[in-house]
Formats: C-alpha cells, structure tokens, sequence
C-alpha cells in the first residue's frame, strides 16, 4: 500500500542546554507532541553548524558535548502544526523554527485502516494506491 499526502515539516533547532522548567527542551517538547497525539515526532543531533554568531561549531571535545545541537523534527497537517507551534513558541529559549511543505509518501505492507488514511481537511489531497480497507 502506498499513501500519498501534502503534510508540513515542522523543524525545531535547539540546544541540548536549554532548558525548560528545569527539563532538557526537546524532552519536554516530544511529551507535548505526545498528549496533542502529533504522528511522529524525531531528534536529530548535529555534527557541526553555526548560527547567527557565525561561531563553527563542531563535534569535538567536551565543550561540544554540552552544547550539542538538536534538531526536532515533526511531519503533520496544517491543522495540526497551527495546534502545537504557540506551545513551542512558549517553550523555546533560542533557536529557530522552519515550516516548509512536504509531499508524504507513506508505505505499508499492512492492510489500511481507516485511520491510515487521515485526509488533511486542508487539501483533500490524499491519494491511496492499493486500498482494500479491513
């Protein structure tokens, strides 16, 4: 079964230092994607980068250690990331958000559920390759 979809690609780039209420930000962030039920949720930890103080940061030595940069990435509708994006605002000490479009292809070798075809109530644009639904 494949499924294709228009979803939206929500990145949250932070600091494994940052803190929130006293927990690591990315933690308290997959906790809030987890109760508002968002399909997935993934962090990424980078190997060098800078920022705006144009400062190389690369994975080397302890003080790279500390100050680790994460990446927080969710897949989701329109709907979903209007939803949660004030509760990252509030959370986030520094860093950077981008939202960009992204075309979905999902496969499954499972028999669909209706719940696998959750239409974006946006676009409509689902498109389902081989469904029989159980």
């Amino acid at each position: 079964m494949k499924i294709e979809d228009e979803r939206l690609l929500l990145q949250i780039f932070v600091n494994k230092r940052d803190r929130y209420k006293g927990r690591q930000v990315y933690k308290v962030l997959l906790d809030i994607f987890l109760d508002h039920q968002v399909s997935g949720c993934s962090v990424y930890r980078t190997l060098a980068g800078y920022g705006e103080s144009f400062v190389l940061k690369k994975a080397r030595g302890p003080a790279f250690l500390k100050n680790k940069g994460l990446v927080v990435q969710v897949v989701e509708t329109k709907r979903k990331i209007d939803e949660i994006l004030p509760i990252v605002e509030n959370i986030i000490p520094n860093g950077l958000v981008t939202i960009t479009p992204a075309h979905v292809i999902r496969y499954s070798r499972n028999k669909p559920t209706k719940d696998d075809v959750r239409l974006s109530e946006e676009t409509q644009s689902a498109s389902v390759s081989n469904l029989e639904l159980r």
